[in-house]
């Protein structure tokens, strides 16, 4: 596996365990919230989503042959973009 193959995929592994600490943040602070928890629900809900979708990508670029990497990444890719925009 190329170097900067696997620099890569470090690099999405490390930001998808980020992002999961983030919506563990979330979710805690939904579950203090004193007031109406349900205003966490839906952003949860969606973020969760695309963090499901995110990891998704992460396997398929790390299971892509070597041929296919280029193609899965610039799949990968578009798909991270969707997240980071939340």
């Amino acid at each position: 596996m190329p170097e900067n193959r696997r620099t890569y995929e470090g690099n999405l592994e490390a930001q998808l365990e980020q992002w999961k600490d983030d919506l563990a943040l979330l979710r805690a602070k939904a579950s203090r919230a004193g007031t109406d928890p349900a205003q966490y629900t839906e952003s949860i809900d969606v973020i969760q989503r695309q963090h499901d979708t995110a990891s998704y990508h992460l396997s398929s670029l790390r299971g892509a042959s070597d041929g296919d990497w280029q193609r899965v990444r610039a799949s990968t890719e578009t798909g991270w973009m969707e997240y980071k925009a939340l």
